[in-house]
């Protein structure tokens, strides 16, 4: 409904908030959301806007290591994901 609402000549800055993923993908981030995006949910969404050609800009935020070391590597695989996907090296 977003892409349909912005319009197929808008320019799109995707913002990836990592915090947005449920704690299972993105532990180390800084506002954890029980319940929150899957990384399946989250990936559909990264394909939908680039997939609708207007992707001209990404980024990551709110990665923090600080808050739970032990489970960054899981958070940080996540980003990855995201910005892979984002950038067309899956497809």
């Amino acid at each position: 409904m977003a892409l349909d609402y912005v319009g197929r000549e808008t320019p799109i800055h995707l913002s990836c908030d990592i915090d947005a993923l449920d704690p299972k993908w993105a532990s180390s981030a800084g506002h954890l959301v029980p319940g929150g995006l899957s990384l399946e949910d989250a990936d559909s969404i990264v394909r939908r806007i680039r997939g609708s050609g207007n992707l001209i800009a990404v980024d990551l935020v709110e990665v923090n290591p600080t808050i739970n070391p032990n489970r960054l590597e899981q958070t940080i695989q996540s980003g990855r994901v995201l910005m892979k996907r984002a950038l067309g090296f899956y497809r």
